[in-house]
């Protein structure tokens, strides 16, 4: 996989808001003009979500460097390095808390949440959106992210089943593991023909949106 290259052309970004553009910025115009920009508009907000972001994401990195890496409990790691404060309640509690203005949040911050998880700041919790916020350094994929996680299923050698359904789950006491039944749709778009599999695991893990 390679890095896509970037554009040498001037980028403009605009928030639009139903209605009007809430706020443009032009890699063309100077960098302080841009920043000057912003404080007009919002105040402070945006340095108060700088440090937000900065003193949040740090603490989530440290999750995964020693001495709390590797870790026995999440929760308890996450509520030792203070990140529940930022779980426990949504974006937008997250940033009303530390002082960020209710337009900032709206037109730039929830902007970005919607492009990354196609989420509002009341439907994400506060570290979410700090994480979010965090683009420094980022890049893509040339043809797509995506391939990350193509390429991770791949790499780990696991059996993947898409357009799979579990009709039924089993737990077999004596042997300590599940039995799973499935079944595949047929991948065809004239066809509901399915398959019926069955296959015996010793975890399972349930995850939901």
């Amino acid at each position: 996989m390679q890095a896509a290259s970037k554009d040498e052309r001037p980028e403009v970004l605009g928030v639009w808001d139903g209605e009007e553009f809430a706020f443009t910025q032009s890699d063309a115009s100077n960098e302080y003009w841009n920043i000057a920009k912003l404080l007009w508009k919002y105040g402070y907000s945006p340095v108060r979500t700088q440090s937000l972001m900065k003193k949040t994401v740090g603490a989530f990195l440290k999750m995964y460097r020693p001495p709390y890496f590797p870790f026995t409990s999440i929760s308890e790691t996450a509520s030792e390095l203070g990140l529940l404060r930022a779980t426990a309640v949504t974006g937008q509690e997250f940033l009303e808390a530390s002082g960020v203005s209710k337009h900032f949040a709206h037109d730039i911050i929830q902007a970005s949440t919607r492009v990354n998880y196609a989420q509002n700041l009341n439907q994400i919790h506060g570290l979410e959106t700090m994480v979010c916020m965090a683009i420094e350094g980022a890049m893509s994929v040339q043809g797509g992210n995506w391939q990350i996680f193509h390429n991770m299923i791949l790499s780990s050698g696991a059996t993947l089943l898409l357009n799979t359904s579990v009709t039924s789950m089993t737990r077999d006491s004596t042997s300590n593991t599940y039995a799973i039944k499935s079944a595949t749709q047929a991948n065809n778009a004239f066809s509901t023909d399915e398959q019926d599999n069955e296959a015996t695991y010793h975890a399972i893990i349930l995850a939901a949106p």
